[in-house]
């Protein structure tokens, strides 16, 4: 039982786990039915948690539940088709998504099935030598009907459950055990991703460790979080935590939380909390008694925003101003932004920040790019901030030789800058004439793609042909057009060559 063949999924788990875990950029590649055979790459787990969470299931089929009859069957005779047949039923049916009628046929047909056989093929067949995905999975889900294991088997449980691809069949299997929630336990504290989702979705809070680890621990989980954050907020007890004076460790983790449900979709929203008026009510008034930082304040924030807008909770709005037009509040958000953060908390509460941002962008402008936006969009700010971006990407430094580059290179580095300030210019005609000028042949796709959006949003606008409306970049189209390596491109740049002075929105 404990040999691997060599090409295994148990295989190649097993001789990759480090220190009781997976290496975090572990997967197992495959080509998948659902997505017409191609070589995909989605995270482990990901196409079952979209099925569990997303997709609603129609009844099986007759014919389906036919071809899952004889599988079991052929796996219960010793046929040695069993495998290929279950093989050839993972190709069409997801094993999650026929679970129950698994089993259930199992269960019915129980007089007429060898179970020692069964159960070997089970083990040794499906999970040990198993090389499809689906059919590891069927294999814990006959393993499952046997109830708990011998130690080996539970060993070989306990590996599959770090991939996060078997995390929810393992955990189905633990679950039967007698100390199961402490398995589970165990499994969610080493696994990620999709896997801890669904561990912790299953995982009782016994224990105060368990409680403890579900507060500080439970929502680190990006960018799943918000799946799991109202099981983490209501099992770890944090809404009588805050009866009492928090710690700041523990109001800092219940912050978090709170700010993954009120992100609500795709998971479970802060209006499916118990009494959630009440608990955000006494998380705001302890506010006062922890040295909050921008993240803390921005989520004091968004609890007025939902207080305000999607609830009526009028005695919440006002807890939350007081909040945020406290002395520390301010200077939280001023400090911040001299360092590029925290710009949309300013603007909601009317704090000036474009003197400080502006500043900031010229001492660190690799970092500080991107929040260009908030200066391009200010009309006193404009041309200070193209200013800047000239001191740091001189126009006449862009590159005249369009190529079918993504720009993903370190050398391409201020042409992914530059793609932050061509998306702003859209609506500002005949702005930072000299970039378009130069992103229009530049060598990266993107740059030359939102070049043409730039200058068929101002002919739009202005409804002039380009040709009379910038006549030296139309000239610049004509020289370019032959040399413009990407069609997409290039039928925009015919179609601005052409005098169209209207385009649909999509294309602006």
């Amino acid at each position: 039982m404990e040999k691997q063949m060599e090409g295994t999924i148990y295989g190649e788990i097993v001789a990759a786990i480090e220190n009781g875990r997976l290496p975090e950029d572990f997967a197992i590649s495959y080509n998948d039915p659902y997505f017409n055979n191609e070589q995909i790459w989605m995270a482990p787990g990901a196409i079952d948690g979209m099925s569990i969470y997303h997709f609603r299931h129609e009844e099986l089929a007759e014919m389906d539940n036919n071809e899952i009859i004889e599988a079991i069957m052929a796996a219960s005779s010793g046929n040695p088709q069993a495998y290929a047949m279950f093989s050839g039923l993972g190709r069409r049916l997801r094993a999650i998504d026929i679970i129950d009628d698994l089993q259930q046929q199992v269960r019915e047909h129980a007089d007429e099935l060898d179970a020692t056989q069964l159960y070997k093929f089970a083990i040794l067949e499906l999970i040990l030598e198993g090389r499809d995905i689906e059919c590891v999975k069927f294999g814990l889900e006959l393993l499952e009907l046997f109830g708990e294991p011998n130690d080996k088997v539970k060993a070989i449980v306990r590996n599959l459950g770090l991939y996060s691809e078997f995390t929810i069949f393992s955990v189905f299997n633990m679950l039967l055990w007698e100390n199961g929630n402490e398995e589970i336990f165990n499994l969610v504290k080493n696994v990620e991703g999709w896997g801890r989702v669904h561990a912790i979705e299953r995982l009782k809070p016994e224990t105060q460790e368990i409680k403890d680890w579900l507060l500080y621990d439970g929502g680190c989980n990006d960018p799943l979080a918000s799946y799991t954050a109202l099981t983490c907020m209501i099992n770890s007890g944090a809404a009588e935590r805050l009866k009492n004076r928090t710690t700041d460790k523990e109001y800092s983790a219940i912050g978090t939380l709170i700010g993954y449900l009120i992100e609500g979709e795709p998971g479970d929203g802060i209006s499916e909390l118990p009494e959630a008026e009440s608990v955000l009510a006494d998380y705001v008034s302890q506010a006062g008694l922890h040295n909050l930082d921008i993240y803390g304040y921005k989520i004091i924030y968004d609890i007025l925003y939902y207080a305000s807008k999607e609830m009526d909770f009028p005695d919440l709005v006002s807890l939350c101003g007081q909040v945020l037009t406290s002395d520390a509040c301010r200077n939280c958000i001023e400090k911040a932004v001299k360092e590029g953060r925290g710009i949309d908390l300013a603007i909601a509460c009317g704090i000036p920040y474009q003197e400080p941002l502006l500043q900031a962008l010229k001492e660190n402008f690799d970092k500080q790019y991107s929040n260009c936006r908030y200066l391009l969009n200010d009309k006193d700010y404009l041309e200070k901030t193209l200013d800047v971006f000239r001191e740091h990407i001189p126009p006449e430094t862009i590159e005249q030789n369009p190529k079918d580059e993504m720009g993903f290179g370190a050398e391409y580095a201020k042409y992914r800058q530059l793609d932050f300030l061509l998306q702003e210019l859209r609506d500002k005609p005949f702005c930072a004439i000299d970039y378009v000028s130069r992103t229009i042949a530049s060598p990266v796709t993107r740059n030359r793609t939102m070049s043409m959006r730039i200058l068929k949003s101002w002919v739009t606008m202005n409804k002039k042909p380009l040709q009379e409306m910038l006549p030296q970049i139309y000239n610049r189209l004509l020289e370019i057009h032959t040399r413009e390596v990407n069609e997409g491109v290039r039928e925009s740049v015919q179609q601005l060559i052409d005098g169209m002075t209207e385009f649909p929105e999509h294309e602006m």
